[in-house]
């Protein structure tokens, strides 16, 4: 079996964690991706409820690879991906079909299932995405050998009209092949990009989800960055984990510099 990465967000009156497991035994050759949802209020005790419960499955056949997840309300959408194909092209590399489909589950419905909703505007790998100001924000997309990315890069979804709207694309100067993270702040009403590298100084860039402009500065965190990275923010507080050691990044400071934040690998240590 195969953890999928943690998803958080309110699914109406209380905080759940959902995540998602290949589960390779069930009903098909190929297995299904199963999902669950976690009560973080709820803590183990003898007689009471159960903290992990199932939510919905899908096959694995319907989805693509490098698909992404996130939750808005009580629903969880997945987003993009790509199905890799046996056939070789031309120059012998291998075809791949990347998606623009997405799929929408309310966790909230008694008998929750996997629907088709509106598709994004342009196919993408692995997007970037972010909920902000009452809608799904997604950018960019992984690159593969034989894919260029396609246009819209930036597009933002408003589930309340089922409907996709362009963004603004980045500057002309800006490349954005292959984005490792991103990451709401939500007292600056920016989301942050950050690409994918492991040499300093690196380019990461903001986009302002009320004006929708885009703005590029010098990546605060002098630590490499790959499909594994993973940011939250708190407040103007950018904090990243990595190979158990806390970072953290002030992005109301002009020039952002990143610090380490002590004490946290102790309590990994301790909690394995």
């Amino acid at each position: 079996m195969e953890e999928d990465e943690n998803k958080v967000f309110n699914g109406g009156k209380e905080l759940f964690i959902y995540f998602n497991i290949l589960n390779t035994i069930e009903i098909s050759d190929e297995g299904i991706q199963q999902w669950y949802k976690i009560n973080s209020n709820e803590t183990c005790i003898k007689g009471k409820s159960q903290i992990l419960s199932q939510i919905c499955s899908i096959p694995t056949d319907t989805l693509p690879s490098r698909y992404k997840t996130i939750g808005f309300s009580s629903k969880l959408y997945v987003m993009g991906g790509y199905f890799e194909n046996q056939d070789i092209g031309n120059r012998g590399q291998i075809k791949n079909s990347v998606r623009s489909k997405v799929f929408v589950c309310d966790t909230l419905s008694t008998n929750p299932v996997w629907e088709e909703c509106s598709s994004m505007m342009s196919c993408k790998i692995r997007p970037q995405l972010a909920v902000a100001d009452g809608k799904i924000f997604a950018f960019g997309s992984r690159l593969l050998i034989n894919f260029s990315v396609k246009k819209p890069y930036a597009e933002v979804f408003d589930p309340l009209l089922n409907k996709w709207t362009a963004l603004p694309d980045p500057p002309s100067d800006v490349r954005l092949g292959n984005v490792s993270d991103s990451v709401f702040v939500k007292d600056r009403d920016e989301i942050i990009i950050f690409p994918f590298g492991h040499h300093y100084p690196r380019d990461a860039y903001r986009f302002n989800v009320k004006c929708h402009s885009w703005m590029r500065f010098c990546d605060p965190f002098e630590v490499p960055t790959d499909n594994f990275t993973s940011s939250v923010a708190v407040g103007d507080v950018v904090f990243r984990l990595l190979k158990n050691q806390l970072y953290a990044c002030d992005m109301s400071k002009p020039k952002p510099i990143e610090h380490r934040v002590y004490g946290l690998e102790k309590e990994m240590k301790s909690s394995t």
